[in-house]
């Protein structure tokens, strides 16, 4: 299918100067960079298409062990998220704190350390399950968060591995920018896996692929913060590639050269002290109909090949009963 127009706009920049760089796999559809400032993206996704892979093909549901497991990942994690913080803000101490996609709440029980309330969001039900019994943390529906109640509420919002799954981050960055005091700060992860892309690496459901100069690019795109540090952290992507994406987390590695996550810290600003620059905007009507000419075009090459298959199916069926004299004389003929 052509590339033009709106599916291939850059979010960043907006330019549709892009070239196709891989598929994705999690999705079906092209990842593409920005040939003017670098960035690496996917093409579209409806929220609604988000929804349904996240409900059905992203995690298994974890039993007990894949659980115990998931929650010693999630705390290793936290204890360097921690330490970041304490690093960049020494002495910190918050009255309101949020974990933004939380998972099993491990962060979120970390950040009990330095602030007097925290409060969690998560979508995958099998975690929202959890975290409406634990009484530690206070889990908010995504809805209610949007709704007006939560409006410079929070001191300290995390996100962690969280903005590459969405179809705009810029959307999930305005909410960030509404439900911090301003002066509030935004701790944020993100995987920085532009070289692994480039090695055949893909992680699940990503849909955006950030470096440390795209992400700070974005920021100031998007206008509600000032970025206050930016750095690499965990195992070196030169490790990992080196080692056919085996090489295990780092969470300890605190700073990195190039490391495989980028961590940064932002801080909110006075609404007046807010820029938008955005120009990039999705036209939902263009990219309905750029959706239905590939299912079209994939159901016709679908239907060709099923044809193709029961035609080799006959033709495989009346050459049992021949002879190999006469399999070998009809193939010559």
């Amino acid at each position: 299918m052509p590339k033009e127009g709106p599916f291939a706009a850059c979010l960043i920049c907006a330019s549709t100067d892009t070239q196709t760089v891989a598929t994705n796999q999690s999705f079906g559809i092209n990842i593409f960079q920005c040939r003017s400032c670098g960035f690496v993206q996917s093409e579209f996704v409806s929220d609604r298409g988000l929804q349904l892979y996240y409900a059905n093909f992203y995690r298994p549901r974890l039993d007990e062990r894949g659980l115990i497991a998931h929650r010693e990942k999630g705390k290793a994690q936290a204890d360097g998220q921690i330490a970041y913080l304490r690093e960049q803000k020494p002495g910190l101490r918050v009255a309101t704190a949020l974990d933004y996609g939380t998972a099993e709440g491990s962060l979120g029980h970390e950040l009990r350390a330095i602030s007097d309330r925290v409060f969690v969001t998560e979508m995958d039900p099998q975690f929202v399950e959890l975290l409406k019994t634990d009484p530690l943390l206070t889990l908010i529906d995504h809805g209610k968060l949007g709704g007006g109640d939560f409006d410079s509420f929070f001191d300290l919002i995390c996100i962690s591995h969280v903005l590459e799954h969405l179809t705009d981050p810029y959307e999930a960055m305005d909410l960030f920018g509404r439900l911090l005091k301003p002066g509030g700060l935004l701790m944020v992860d993100i995987p920085n896996e532009v070289r692994m892309l480039e090695h055949g690496f893909q992680a699940r459901g990503h849909l955006s692929y950030f470096t440390t100069q795209s992400f700070s690019r974005f920021v100031e795109t998007q206008g509600c913060f000032d970025l206050l540090e930016i750095r690499t952290c965990n195992r070196e992507v030169d490790l990992f590639i080196g080692s056919r994406f085996t090489a295990p987390e780092q969470y300890s590695i605190p700073l990195a050269r190039d490391g495989t996550t980028i961590r940064a810290l932002l801080r909110c600003r006075e609404p007046a002290a807010r820029r938008n620059t955005r120009t990039h905007t999705f036209d939902h009507p263009a990219l309905s109909s750029e959706y239905s000419a590939r299912i079209l075009l994939y159901f016709q090459l679908l239907a060709a090949t099923q044809a193709r298959v029961a035609q080799l199916e006959q033709e495989l069926q009346r050459h049992k009963g021949q002879s190999p004299l006469a399999r070998a004389v009809a193939s010559a003929a």
